[in-house]
């Protein structure tokens, strides 16, 4: 749970590793940001809930650890029999911690272990839950002329634990040779619900069981029996605490074999379901199940967790790493509505979570990318607010600009005033982008206007603050709202970041007025050159005084010019001295919004500022005098390109 919060897992003959989910630096999410911390074969993880600085990794034979990760401490915690009795630990033990009590942490061997001292002492609180069947438990024989006995040949063992998140001392268990056990007491008492559950081959693993989040007696149980050359999918549901059973994945529904399960903390009509080929997904409890493509590859996923703030699916997969789907709260909205309810309507704005309004340092390491084989950058999640609308058609082609006959999206700050203008190309279905909580950019005062309506670029950051989103397209229109935090790194009170933004907006007004002023340049530039061609070769008294006007006045604005932007030469030339390169530099130092305001910064704004002045005046003075005067006399002369 900090931010970025982490992902935690195992990796074959490689140990425990701890990573984000994103990187604030540029790069991406490189390898030199995991950290291994702990040995051997990588199995399930639990971080410490109470300090994230410690948590829980196994290896092979139930070789239990607590981690510290800033020194690399391993405190070896296995779990020992007070009566001496061989414990039975899965190459991949189950481990849960338990959510009432976050000290408290359970693990299996043949029976259920609970620690509430960090390991330093166990207690068994079940029988033997599994078949103890001695025929399958021959490890030292495993081998044959050449022992290979390393760990992995353990067998009748508890290789999930699953406690209910809603109900303290209900806690489920399953083995590898197909038992299936829950208690409602914390252990004093265990009910076999094996045989409650029909439709399964006898001693078929259960990898995962997963209370629920909605209902205490209400639980979903993964059966999986690839090992027997079985392909056929089983996740089973109950609402009475496994007195009875209903199965809700079949090959009917799923293709490969079921390896995890989760239902949505939220909605509980949304369920995800993990097989040996790829994801699934269901917005009606299970009744019918679609197929994840978008952006996720056909690939078992083993395990899968949705973090609890952030609304992501975190996805554990073999072979193929880790994998994230930012922000589920879409999908939610379907099967809480009802998918073909949401999916009538012409365009849904969906719900946006909160974007970190985050300062994106240099990146760690390496300055570039590519290093050959030294570095590895992951996929980051792209920064600033994601945005997600559904559109059900896209209109066929007549409007007169690119810009009319795209997605409109307009986003709004708390008075209502547009900050940012956005445009999509219309793709039907569900579309996703992500705002990179800037506001509209500036045009300098050098740049022309463009001849055809453009999208405004972007500028400079926006504050933290609540911000309306409106999308549109043709008559339709839909809204939703987008919260800005703050960088939780560092230390910016909504104060400053409110003085931050005044300063801002009276930059972006400065440039403005300039640029407004040169446009008018340009276009007298224009007129006067026009007037000069109209006038021609006349010689008489009124046209040689025009065209003595024009040049003083050509001659003035050239000088306007001059005060502006650089003049145009061979290489490099930037005259430091121009109000563009002035106002350039302003918004070099002016910097993020997360950057209070300093004495530094409205020394050089005062200064530009007072340039810009200069220029202003002097602007006015050619515009309302001989610019004025010309005009005049021309609209006297009848002067006219017809």
């Amino acid at each position: 749970n900090e931010i970025p919060y982490n992902v935690y897992g195992g990796l074959q003959d490689n140990g425990s590793w701890r990573g984000p989910s994103q990187s604030w630096f540029k790069g991406g999410i490189r390898n030199l940001y995991w950290q291994r911390l702990s040995v051997g074969d990588g199995f399930d993880m639990i971080p410490d809930p109470l300090d994230n600085e410690y948590g829980y990794a196994m290896g092979q034979a139930g070789n239990l650890v607590r981690y510290h990760y800033p020194s690399g401490q391993l405190k070896r915690i296995k779990p020992t029999h007070p009566s001496d009795e061989y414990l039975r630990f899965n190459w991949n033990a189950g481990i849960a911690i338990d959510p009432h009590d976050q000290k408290t942490i359970y693990y299996g061997s043949q029976y259920l272990h609970k620690t509430s001292d960090y390991g330093a002492s166990w207690e068994i609180i079940s029988p033997d839950l599994t078949t103890n069947d001695p025929e399958k438990q021959k490890f030292l024989e495993s081998g044959g002329l050449s022992y290979d006995v390393t760990g992995a040949e353990f067998h009748t063992t508890i290789i999930s634990i699953a406690p209910s998140p809603l109900q303290q001392g209900v806690i489920w268990v399953g083995t590898d040779d197909g038992q299936l056990h829950v208690t409602e007491n914390g252990g004093d008492g265990w009910a076999d619900l094996t045989g409650n559950v029909k439709g399964v081959p006898t001693n078929t693993w259960i990898p995962h069981i997963i209370p629920s989040k909605h209902k205490a007696s209400e639980a979903f149980v993964v059966y999986e029996d690839h090992r027997r050359n079985n392909w056929e999918p089983y996740v089973f549901q109950t609402t009475d605490f496994g007195k009875s059973w209903k199965r809700i994945v079949s090959s009917e529904d799923v293709r490969g074999y079921a390896l995890s399960f989760e239902q949505d903390p939220v909605e509980p009509n949304l369920l995800f379901c993990g097989t040996e080929f790829g994801l699934y997904v269901s917005f009606d409890a299970g009744v019918t199940w679609n197929q994840w493509t978008s952006g996720y590859p056909t690939m078992p996923a083993q395990d899968m967790v949705i973090h609890p703030r952030e609304h992501d699916l975190v996805i554990g997969t073999f072979g193929r790493s880790f994998w994230i789907l930012d922000d589920i709260r879409p999908l939610r909205k379907l099967a809480t509505d009802g998918a073909n309810q949401v999916l009538d309507q012409s365009l849904v704005a969906f719900g946006t979570p909160p974007a970190y309004l985050a300062i994106v340092g240099e990146s760690h390491g390496y300055r570039h990318g590519k290093v050959g084989d030294a570095l590895y950058n992951g996929e980051n999640r792209p920064y600033g607010a994601l945005l997600t609308y559904y559109l059900r058609e896209v209109a066929e082609g007549g409007a007169e600009s690119a810009l009319e006959d795209s997605v409109k999206v307009e986003i709004s700050d708390q008075t209502g005033a547009a900050i940012r203008t956005l445009y999509k190309k219309p793709v039907a279905g569900v579309n996703r982008f992500n705002w990179d909580l800037t506001r509209d950019g500036l045009r300098m005062p050098g740049k022309k206007q463009p001849e055809k309506p453009t999208p405004p670029s972007a500028g400079m950051t926006i504050p933290a603050g609540t911000y309306q989103v409106t999308v549109s397209y043709g008559e339709a229109t839909s809204e939703t709202e987008v919260t800005v935090i703050s960088d939780p790194r560092l230390q910016v009170t909504d104060q400053q970041m409110r003085e931050k933004d005044a300063l801002i907006k009276d930059y972006y007004g400065m440039v403005e007025d300039v640029t407004d002023a040169m446009d008018q340049v340009r276009e007298t530039q224009a007129g006067l050159n026009t007037l000069r061609d109209l006038l021609g070769d006349r010689e008489d008294e009124i046209a040689q005084s025009m065209k003595e006007s024009c040049k003083q006045i050509i001659q003035r604005l050239k000088e306007l010019t001059a005060m502006v932007q650089n003049p145009k030469k061979q290489g490099i030339y930037r005259d430091p001295f121009v109000l563009e390169s002035r106002f350039q530099s302003v918004g070099f130092f002016l910097d993020n919004i997360l950057v209070p305001v300093t004495p530094n910064q409205r020394v050089i704004f005062e200064q530009t500022s007072t340039k810009a002045d200069e220029f202003l005046v002097l602007f006015e003075e050619v515009m309302a005098g001989p610019v004025a005067d010309l005009r005049q006399r021309v609209v006297e002369q009848k002067i006219s390109l017809f």
